[in-house]
């Protein structure tokens, strides 16, 4: 009888281990750190450069994401535009929400294009650093579709060339592309420098996870106002290039005025030869008169 109680026990335990491990959710896959590479690198007062968001995948990546939400700033006289997914995923979309100061920003919410959760989504990006522009860069997978964000998908982009991704120390077969952040130079006349776009990324796993992709930890309120449970949370990069607190900051570069300057002296050279000419013509002019008058004496 006891042999037999000890072994409906053990089925039990057995029976339950297999139940938790069915309910338990894996992390999604993320990015264990960024890189950015923009094209152009520098840029003039009012041009715009694209910058393609990539990093090093951490997780198992076996499972596509339902998708990402950036959090974003620039400084000085940087201005973010907006955001574009990896052009090798179907069914992903990218939207820049902007931040108007430092006031919290709401989604305009396409309710035939987007997940209903992701109706809530609060753009807030905080920082002690003074600020040009502020907003959350959302990619997502369109409503009723299976999940975008394939990290297998994500290895290659179109416009960026090998060298980029590895002049970021990653190695090609671990990385992943999410797309693009476009920003403009301020277009000022006392423009003198550019800035910096500063980035954090947070991944989400199923498209229901959108209404609480801001937990850290459980038992916070998401943006649905429900409490955050101990699984589907967000994955969020960890800085490391040049940071501050959870966001990374690219340094993109004015550029320099040298060709203005050397157009202005290739002018001035060439007015300088054609006054050296006229003074040389004038003076064999004035020599041959002379002569003249020599010659009739």
């Amino acid at each position: 009888m006891k042999k037999t109680k000890n072994l409906l026990l053990l089925a039990v335990m057995f029976v339950s281990i297999f139940v938790f491990a069915g309910i338990v959710k894996a992390a999604p896959w993320g990015f264990q750190e960024a890189w950015l590479v923009c094209n152009p690198e520098a840029v003039d007062p009012g041009e715009q450069t694209t910058c393609y968001y990539f990093g090093k995948v951490q997780g198992t990546g076996t499972t596509a994401n339902a998708g990402f939400y950036t959090e974003m700033y620039t400084t000085d006289n940087l201005i973010l535009d907006d955001v574009k997914p990896n052009e090798s995923l179907e069914n992903a979309y990218g939207l820049l929400v902007k931040m108007s100061g430092t006031t919290e920003a709401s989604i305009q919410h396409d309710a035939n294009k987007m997940p209903e959760k992701l109706a809530n989504f609060k753009c807030k990006v905080q920082t002690d650093k003074d600020t040009k522009s502020r907003g959350c860069g959302v990619f997502y997978t369109q409503k009723g579709q299976n999940a975008a964000y394939d990290v297998a998908k994500m290895k290659v982009y179109g416009k960026l060339t090998e060298s980029d991704l590895t002049q970021s120390s990653y190695a090609v077969d671990t990385t992943a592309v999410l797309g693009e952040i476009l920003v403009h130079l301020d277009n000022k006349n006392d423009v003198d420098k550019c800035g910096n776009l500063c980035i954090s990324s947070v991944a989400v796993e199923k498209a229901e996870d959108w209404a609480h992709a801001n937990c850290t930890a459980a038992g916070q309120t998401g943006w649905d106002n429900t409490t955050c449970e101990d699984d589907g949370l967000a994955s969020r990069t960890k800085s490391h290039h040049i940071p501050d607190g959870f966001f990374d900051c690219f340094e993109i570069e004015m550029k320099v005025k040298e060709e203005q300057n050397n157009e202005e002296t290739g002018a001035f050279v060439s007015y300088a030869i054609l006054a050296a000419g006229a003074l040389i013509a004038i003076s064999a002019v004035t020599i041959a008169k002379k002569h003249n008058r020599l010659q009739k004496i």
